[in-house]
């Protein structure tokens, strides 16, 4: 009903830290221009204890910076591609966006933390361009990318068997068998016609 859309719409703009997903991230955050203010965003996963007793902290930091910054949060279970995108790989994960560039959080789960980071503390830490929202080939490239850089650390390491090392190589892999597909098949057929050519030079003798 319209009355629910209100109060939905209503409850939303009220939140102090706005709950973002895949379809409003872009529109309401602009991180890739910093069009609209910094933002201090926290990737969560509901099953995880740590993101659940972090939040009384996180939302003590928005009162004191309200009107400096921007406080976001976003589900990286439900929205796999954000996690994706921002290389979300554990919980919770808070960084900072500024004028097209993000800051990962590495301190103390605390409101004095966070808002010490988000005034001044993130210049210490290496900035990172803030990506484009991923298309479908795009996603896949990034994950290859991704696990190749893993998978690198792994072999460093010794570990020839894990996840990332068996996604980087499954594309020469899947070449090898298509060009073994491709050419058993020309082979068996140039075969048959040199044996059906010998036959019938032995006929016509």
């Amino acid at each position: 009903t319209m009355q629910g859309v209100l109060i939905f719409v209503f409850f939303q703009i009220s939140r102090a830290v706005v709950q973002l997903n895949e379809k409003n991230f872009d529109s309401i955050t602009k991180v890739t221009t910093g069009e609209n203010g910094d933002w201090l965003i926290r990737f969560y996963a509901p099953w995880c204890q740590h993101s659940s007793n972090m939040l009384s902290a996180f939302e003590d930091a928005e009162y004191q910076l309200s009107g400096e910054v921007n406080f976001g949060e976003v589900d990286a279970i439900v929205n796999r591609k954000l996690g994706l995108r921002f290389n979300i790989t554990g919980f919770p994960t808070v960084k900072f966006f500024r004028q097209g560039k993000s800051f990962h959080f590495q301190g103390r789960r605390s409101s004095d933390e966070f808002v010490e980071f988000a005034r001044k503390g993130y210049e210490i830490h290496p900035p990172e361009i803030v990506q484009e929202a991923f298309g479908y080939f795009g996603e896949i490239i990034h994950l290859y990318v991704h696990a190749t850089k893993g998978a690198v650390y792994d072999l460093k390491a010794g570990n020839f068997f894990t996840v990332d090392v068996i996604l980087c190589f499954m594309p020469y892999v899947f070449s090898i068998l298509l060009l073994i597909a491709v050419f058993i098949p020309f082979t068996d057929v140039k075969t048959y016609v040199e044996r059906q050519e010998k036959e019938k030079v032995k006929k016509s003798k």
